[in-house]
């Protein structure tokens, strides 16, 4: 075990030693694949899928084949939804078969990662429960996705696989430790107490560590996400079905971020590529609406000279998203705002959104799908969408106008998104782009 007290920058400056000369955080190493998980497994996507329709609304078009070999499932990443609906849909479609391999962030495979997700009445009970074996048992693969802005739980809990449990103050710098409510000579394992944890589970960076642990911690994480990268491309190689979210992160204003460039060299492993474009219907009704298209996706007709397999997977992937009456309807609001006034009050009757509605779905690409409810019953669905929002105080009615009562539009369904009506706007402008590049495959400005 390395002792704290001896180290230096000059020592952490290290080159990394082979595999068997340090030891991997709890990471869920993959295995062969055991049939003793299969029931727990099935009743976790059970649960899950149960769960999810109970309190969310689910609509998918389109379907991955059940009989597939060496396949990689992506999506875009908009919500905690994706990474529970998915998993659980393609786990069910064979149940006693082969499980679905699913990528989650490494905050998964640390203690405390539900306790700040769920009720405050949990997070005593939960804040030092780790899930990994579980997590690894049916499935779960990890990938560091936060190199540089990891909570500091985070950062205190790797230091701990190697260091054990030392003390704070020669981890962390006093300026990071001043946040906290420590007794003098407290050690890694307080940032797990009640006090503390809400906040050491939430936030952090590397620059709260001190220089030495800064660099070891920087030298490990090469080590550790070779070794993650190498699990994926495994498991593909071995001919199984893998989930993942190539963002990486939550996107906060509607547009796709940038996907991993790590994705590049995954693709040519796998035989079938499937992308689920996901939607969200986020003012139909009080339940999150969830609206995916699934659609295939073959990355060797963009390899060779001058092919870019990822950026034409990431036009693809936009150009596929379902378009909603949400999105529509932010447009519309957003054109009634103006490009330079986002908080400018403005109020509009049913019929004005059924007709801007219409006009816009009339303008679409001939390449972009529209969700069939709102092809087929525009009028229901306005009237539906309009009274949800009163419902909900999202919006108030003055003798058959509506007005914001939240000029941002926020709602609680997507918490870091300070103005859900950008956002629609947004998302719709860009699978609009989309969709005239994959019809004339010349992008637009």
């Amino acid at each position: 075990m390395i002792n704290p007290q001896e180290m230096t920058g000059q020592d952490l400056a290290f080159e990394l030693p082979p595999t068997r000369a340090i030891s991997l955080p709890h990471v869920g190493r993959q295995s062969k694949y055991s049939s003793r998980w299969v029931f727990t497994r099935l009743f976790l996507a059970v649960g899950l899928a149960l769960f999810v329709r109970s309190r969310h609304r689910v609509r998918v078009f389109g379907e991955v084949p059940n009989r597939r070999q060496s396949t990689l499932v992506l999506a875009n990443h908009q919500h905690d939804l994706d990474g529970l609906v998915i998993p659980s849909l393609l786990n069910l479609q064979r149940p006693l078969g082969r499980p679905v391999y699913c990528v989650a962030s490494q905050r998964l495979f640390e203690p405390g990662f539900f306790a700040v997700r769920m009720s405050t009445h949990f997070l005593s009970m939960l804040r030092r429960w780790n899930f990994a074996k579980l997590f690894a048992g049916v499935g779960v693969l990890p990938m560091e996705n936060q190199p540089l802005s990891r909570p500091d739980a985070s950062l205190a809990y790797e230091i701990m696989q190697e260091c054990g449990n030392v003390r704070l103050e020669d981890v962390f710098t006093s300026a990071a430790l001043t946040r906290y409510r420590l007794r003098k000579g407290a050690r890694l394992r307080a940032l797990w107490n009640r006090a503390n944890a809400p906040l050491a589970l939430t936030d952090g960076a590397l620059r709260n560590l001190k220089p030495a642990f800064r660099q070891f911690i920087r030298d490990r994480e090469r080590f550790v996400i070779e070794h993650q990268a190498n699990q994926l491309a495994s498991t593909l190689e071995q001919g199984e079905t893998l989930f993942l979210l190539p963002e990486g992160r939550y996107s906060r204003d509607g547009r796709m971020a940038p996907l991993r460039a790590s994705l590049e060299w995954l693709l040519p492993l796998a035989e079938k590529v499937y992308l689920f474009a996901v939607s969200y219907d986020v003012f139909r009704s009080q339940r999150a609406d969830f609206v995916a298209r699934v659609v295939s996706f073959e990355p060797r007709a963009y390899s060779g000279a001058g092919g870019q397999p990822l950026q034409a997977l990431a036009t693809s992937l936009k150009a596929a998203r379902p378009v909603t009456f949400s999105q529509l309807f932010s447009q519309f609001v957003s054109s009634l705002r103006g490009a330079h006034d986002a908080n400018r009050d403005v109020s509009f009757s049913a019929g004005e959104v059924s007709a801007a509605v219409s006009r816009q779905m009339a303008e679409l690409p001939a390449t972009v799908f529209v969700d069939p409810e709102l092809v087929h019953d525009l009028s229901g669905v306005v009237h539906s969408a309009l009274a949800n929002l009163r419902r909900r105080g999202l919006v108030r009615s003055e003798r058959g106008r509506y007005r914001f009562t939240d000029i941002g539009g926020k709602t609680r369904d997507f918490p870091g998104v300070q103005d859900i009506i950008r956002y629609q706007s947004n998302m719709l402008q860009e699978t609009v782009r989309a969709g005239v590049t994959a019809l004339t495959g010349r992008a637009l400005p």
